[in-house]
C-alpha cells in the first residue's frame, strides 16, 4: 500500500474534485482516478462517490479522512527526524503581504513560542511575486500568500483563511457612511489594485472581475505596495477591495454585495512540514477562525 494514495486521497477529499486535485498533486486526471480506483480495491470498499459535478466521500471515505490525515502527519515526522533535516529546528522565516496576514501573526508567534521556545521566528514583509523564489533559494521557509500566487512542483500549500472581500474606503468619503456597498454605487470611483509587479495574478483577476461588471480602465489606479494601497485609499484618493478584518485609522471597511461574490483566501506554502512548522500553521488557522 502506498503512502502517496493516501495523500491524493485527501487532496481528493477536500477539493471534492479529481482534476482538481490532479493538478494540485502535479499528475494527470486519468492518474488520479487510477490511483483511487487502487486504494478503494486494497481497502475493500468504495470511498468515494463521482458524479458529473464533483466527488464526495462515502461514509467508509468520512471515516477515512482522519484516519489518513493523521497518518500523513506521522509519515511527515518520521521523514523529518530521519532524513537530513535535525529536530532541533532553531529558526523559522515567514514571508507575508497583507495586514490580515499580519494580525495573524502577532496573534500566532506569542502562542508558537510558549510550545518551541528555542525556535526563532523571523517575519518578512515581501511582494508576493518574490515569495517562490525565495522559497527555493532557502531564505523562506514558509509562505503566506493568495492561492495561485506561489506556482511551486513539490510544495505543500495549506488553507489557512477564508474571508468575505470588503470595500474599503475613506473615512471622508460619502461612501462611508452606507451600511452596504454594490457594484453600481461604486463605479464612479476609482478602484486602487496592485501593481502586476508585485503579484502574479492576484489583481489581474480582480480587474477581469471589475470589468465583467461594466468597470472601465480609466477608473483603476495602481500602488506598489499594500502599504500605498490602503494609504491613497485613506487620503480619499479611491477606493479597494479588502478580506473583512481590521484596518488603520481613517479607512472604513463596508460589506460588499455582489451577483459574483469574490472570497479573499490566504495558504501556506512550504516545502516540509516539520512539527515546529505545522505547529505554526495550526496556530495560523486557529486565530483565523477567531478574526
Amino acid at each position: 500500500m502506498k503512502i502517496e494514495r493516501f495523500q491524493y486521497f485527501v487532496e481528493v477529499a477536500r477539493l471534492g474534485n479529481l482534476t482538481a486535485a490532479a493538478r494540485k498533486c502535479y499528475i494527470s486526471q486519468t492518474a488520479m482516478s487510477q490511483q483511487m480506483d487502487a486504494l478503494e480495491e486494497e481497502l475493500g470498499i468504495r470511498l468515494l462517490e463521482r458524479t458529473r459535478t464533483g466527488t464526495s466521500l462515502t461514509a467508509a471515505g468520512r471515516l477515512l479522512l482522519p484516519k489518513a490525515e493523521a497518518l500523513l502527519a506521522c509519515y511527515q515526522d518520521i521523514l523529518y527526524t530521519f532524513t537530513n533535516h535535525s529536530n532541533d529546528e532553531k529558526e523559522l522565516t515567514v514571508f507575508y503581504t497583507g495586514p490580515l496576514e499580519q494580525q495573524l501573526l502577532l496573534q500566532a508567534v506569542p502562542a508558537f513560542h510558549r510550545l518551541h521556545e528555542d525556535v526563532d521566528v523571523k517575519i518578512r514583509q515581501r511582494p508576493m511575486a518574490d515569495m517562490a523564489a525565495s522559497l527555493e533559494n532557502g531564505s523562506c521557509d514558509i509562505a503566506l500568500a493568495v492561492p495561485g500566487e506561489v506556482v511551486l512542483k513539490g510544495y505543500r500549500h495549506i488553507a489557512i483563511l477564508q474571508k468575505p472581500i470588503c470595500a474599503a474606503v475613506s473615512e471622508c468619503s460619502p461612501l462611508a457612511q452606507q451600511e452596504s456597498l454594490t457594484i453600481e454605487a461604486l463605479k464612479d470611483f476609482h478602484c486602487i489594485l496592485l501593481r502586476d509587479e508585485a503579484c502574479t495574478h492576484v489583481s489581474t483577476d480582480i480587474r477581469q472581475w471589475l470589468l465583467s461588471f461594466g468597470w472601465t480602465d480609466d477608473r483603476i489606479l495602481y500602488a506598489d505596495t499594500i502599504e500605498n494601497q490602503l494609504l491613497m485609499v485613506n487620503l480619499n484618493q479611491g477606493i479597494t477591495f479588502v478580506p473583512a478584518g481590521r484596518y488603520p485609522d481613517g479607512i472604513r471597511i463596508v460589506p460588499f454585495i455582489s451577483p459574483d461574490s469574490y472570497a479573499h483566501k490566504t495558504e501556506a506554502v512550504l516545502k516540509e512540514l516539520s512539527p515546529p512548522r505545522r505547529d505554526l500553521i495550526r496556530l495560523l488557522q486557529q486565530e483565523a477562525r477567531r478574526l
